[in-house]
Protein backbone atom coordinates (compact mmCIF):
# COMPACT_ATOMS: atom_id res chain seq x y z
CA UNK A 1 0.00 0.00 0.00
CA UNK A 2 2.76 2.26 1.11
CA UNK A 3 4.52 1.84 -2.75
CA UNK A 4 1.70 2.73 -4.49
CA UNK A 5 0.76 5.94 -2.52
CA UNK A 6 4.44 7.27 -3.24
CA UNK A 7 4.67 6.33 -6.84
CA UNK A 8 1.07 7.89 -7.13
CA UNK A 9 2.09 11.07 -5.03
CA UNK A 10 5.83 12.15 -7.27
CA UNK A 11 3.64 11.18 -10.34
CA UNK A 12 1.05 14.00 -8.90
CA UNK A 13 3.49 16.16 -7.64
CA UNK A 14 5.37 16.42 -11.00
CA UNK A 15 2.40 17.10 -12.71
CA UNK A 16 0.78 20.07 -10.22
CA UNK A 17 3.22 23.22 -11.30
CA UNK A 18 1.36 22.81 -15.02
CA UNK A 19 -2.18 23.22 -16.26
CA UNK A 20 -4.33 21.01 -18.64
CA UNK A 21 -5.54 23.02 -21.94
CA UNK A 22 -8.67 23.29 -20.71
CA UNK A 23 -7.71 25.11 -17.37
CA UNK A 24 -5.16 27.13 -19.66
CA UNK A 25 -7.91 28.80 -21.87
CA UNK A 26 -10.69 28.87 -18.80
CA UNK A 27 -7.84 31.05 -16.90
CA UNK A 28 -6.56 32.38 -20.03
CA UNK A 29 -2.94 32.46 -18.41
CA UNK A 30 -1.63 34.54 -21.16
CA UNK A 31 -3.44 36.76 -23.61
CA UNK A 32 -2.78 38.55 -26.40
CA UNK A 33 -3.62 41.96 -25.68
CA UNK A 34 -2.72 43.52 -29.43
CA UNK A 35 -1.36 42.75 -32.58
CA UNK A 36 -1.33 44.50 -35.73
CA UNK A 37 1.10 44.82 -38.77
CA UNK A 38 3.37 47.61 -38.54
CA UNK A 39 4.09 48.54 -42.29
CA UNK A 40 6.60 51.39 -41.59
CA UNK A 41 8.97 48.09 -40.32
CA UNK A 42 7.38 45.23 -42.25
CA UNK A 43 6.90 43.50 -39.02
CA UNK A 44 3.56 41.81 -36.79
CA UNK A 45 3.56 43.39 -33.05
CA UNK A 46 1.78 41.36 -30.61
CA UNK A 47 1.85 42.47 -27.23
CA UNK A 48 1.31 39.71 -24.40
CA UNK A 49 -0.03 40.10 -20.76
CA UNK A 50 0.40 37.26 -18.32
CA UNK A 51 -1.92 36.96 -15.87
CA UNK A 52 -0.80 38.25 -12.43
CA UNK A 53 -1.75 35.88 -10.50
CA UNK A 54 -0.81 32.77 -12.65
CA UNK A 55 2.49 31.03 -11.16
CA UNK A 56 2.37 27.30 -13.47
CA UNK A 57 5.67 26.71 -15.19
CA UNK A 58 5.49 27.77 -19.08
CA UNK A 59 8.28 26.34 -20.89
CA UNK A 60 7.74 28.06 -24.18
CA UNK A 61 5.16 29.67 -26.22
CA UNK A 62 4.35 29.58 -29.53
CA UNK A 63 2.74 32.02 -31.80
CA UNK A 64 0.95 31.14 -35.56
CA UNK A 65 0.26 33.88 -37.59
CA UNK A 66 -2.34 33.38 -40.43
CA UNK A 67 -3.69 34.68 -43.26
CA UNK A 68 -6.61 34.05 -45.62
CA UNK A 69 -5.06 31.17 -46.99
CA UNK A 70 -3.90 29.33 -43.70
CA UNK A 71 -0.33 29.54 -41.68
CA UNK A 72 2.16 32.07 -42.69
CA UNK A 73 4.81 31.43 -39.82
CA UNK A 74 5.04 29.71 -36.94
CA UNK A 75 7.47 31.41 -34.01
CA UNK A 76 8.28 29.07 -30.84
CA UNK A 77 10.08 31.31 -27.64
CA UNK A 78 11.64 29.49 -25.08
CA UNK A 79 14.68 27.54 -23.33
CA UNK A 80 13.38 24.58 -24.74
CA UNK A 81 13.39 26.13 -28.79
CA UNK A 82 15.81 27.34 -30.58
CA UNK A 83 15.10 31.00 -29.72
CA UNK A 84 16.23 31.03 -26.59
CA UNK A 85 17.12 34.61 -26.40
CA UNK A 86 13.35 35.73 -26.15
CA UNK A 87 12.47 35.59 -22.47
CA UNK A 88 8.89 34.46 -21.82
CA UNK A 89 6.36 37.10 -19.51
CA UNK A 90 6.75 36.48 -15.85
CA UNK A 91 3.12 36.80 -13.75
CA UNK A 92 1.79 40.22 -14.61
CA UNK A 93 4.11 41.03 -16.98
CA UNK A 94 3.41 42.62 -20.21
CA UNK A 95 5.72 41.88 -22.80
CA UNK A 96 5.86 42.95 -27.14
CA UNK A 97 6.77 40.37 -29.76
CA UNK A 98 8.16 41.48 -33.10
CA UNK A 99 7.62 39.19 -36.24
CA UNK A 100 9.51 39.95 -39.12
CA UNK A 101 10.00 38.92 -42.68
CA UNK A 102 5.56 38.61 -43.25
CA UNK A 103 4.35 37.84 -46.83
CA UNK A 104 1.99 39.84 -48.17
CA UNK A 105 0.53 41.40 -45.00
CA UNK A 106 -2.59 42.85 -46.84
CA UNK A 107 -3.71 39.45 -46.10
CA UNK A 108 -3.10 39.25 -42.82
CA UNK A 109 -5.98 37.95 -40.60
CA UNK A 110 -4.67 36.53 -36.95
CA UNK A 111 -2.31 35.57 -34.16
CA UNK A 112 -2.43 32.78 -32.04
CA UNK A 113 -0.76 31.73 -28.96
CA UNK A 114 -0.20 28.27 -27.78
CA UNK A 115 1.38 26.73 -24.83
CA UNK A 116 2.40 22.70 -25.32
CA UNK A 117 -0.04 22.52 -28.65
CA UNK A 118 -2.87 23.74 -26.55
CA UNK A 119 -4.28 27.68 -28.10
CA UNK A 120 -4.35 30.01 -24.98
CA UNK A 121 -5.85 32.84 -27.23
CA UNK A 122 -5.94 34.77 -30.63
CA UNK A 123 -6.59 37.98 -31.93
CA UNK A 124 -7.20 39.92 -35.14
CA UNK A 125 -3.79 41.46 -36.71
CA UNK A 126 -4.91 45.15 -37.72
CA UNK A 127 -2.74 46.35 -40.23
CA UNK A 128 -1.40 50.27 -39.47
Amino acid sequence: MSLLFSYVSKATSTLSPQLNCLQSQAKQIIKIEDAYYDSANQEVLAKIIRDFKEESEINNIEFKITNKDGIVKNYEFGPATSCTSATLPDAGEIKIYYFSNIQAPENLEEIYISIDSCIIDSKRIKIL
